[in-house]
């Protein structure tokens, strides 16, 4: 299993086809769960130990910053992937290729020079370096020791990873439904002209439309919807 095979899956669900036959094709039969006790930052580790490889998953929602109710309770998303030297006796030496030609023996200034020729991104360093592009991330961190010093020359682990999506960006006081417009959906169907048009503005396209819908973190809206009721008969 090569690294670049999983970082260009950064971002699709943990039941997705192309990695599930990704695992398959390794003889990985274990799947990432969602564990029963879910909590902030809602990760899950996902360890090959014996491919010296780490993926890390996230709930859906949560990336997102939908509704604190759907928190832990979505799609686990593929958020980054890390390639290990190995730990002994704990983790094995990953032995594929790793990205923009770095090797495990490379120096830090190797290490830089390769990824400023790979136009990996802005780079902002520490005691380990994170090259930032667009919407992703390459972090590179080194052997343990001083600093400029380590103990044993070379690169500890290899990580690309996604940055969380930016919030949306406040709408305009003009694009709000005034009142009267809000008071004349009451008993409107949620698919009539006049409810689609009022929140145009607010991606209404793309809402999962069901008994509560809960914007107040994206747009401060919240709306509740009821199963139309059969008008009373005379007879």
């Amino acid at each position: 299993m090569e690294f670049s095979q999983l970082s260009s899956l950064l971002g699709v669900h943990a039941d997705d086809e192309r990695l599930i036959d990704l695992l398959d094709s390794n003889g990985i039969q274990r799947r990432p769960e969602t564990p029963e006790f879910f909590k902030s930052p809602y990760e899950v580790s996902f360890f090959i130990s014996k491919l010296g490889l780490m993926l890390y998953f996230q709930d859906d929602a949560y990336v997102r910053n939908l509704s604190p109710r759907r928190w832990g309770k979505s799609h686990l998303v593929l958020r980054s992937v890390v390639a290990c030297s190995g730990i002994e006796n704990k983790v094995k030496r990953y032995e594929g290729a790793l990205p923009y030609g770095l090797d495990w023996e490379d120096t830090r200034t190797q290490a830089r020079d390769k990824l400023r020729t790979g136009e990996a991104g802005v780079l902002h360093a520490g005691w380990r370096d994170c090259w930032w592009q667009a919407d992703r991330y390459t972090i590179v961190n080194y052997q343990p020791g001083e600093f400029g010093q380590p103990e044993t020359p070379g690169i500890f682990e290899v990580i690309q990873g996604l940055f969380l999506p930016s919030c949306p960006k406040p709408l305009n006081e003009d694009s709000y439904p005034d009142a009267a417009a809000l008071l004349g959906l009451l008993g409107k169907p949620i698919h009539s002209a006049n409810f689609l048009n009022a929140f145009t503005d607010f991606g209404v396209s793309e809402w999962e439309l069901d008994e509560h819908i809960d914007l107040r973190r994206e747009y401060g809206v919240e709306i509740y919807l009821y199963a139309e009721q059969p008008l009373n008969s005379d007879g």
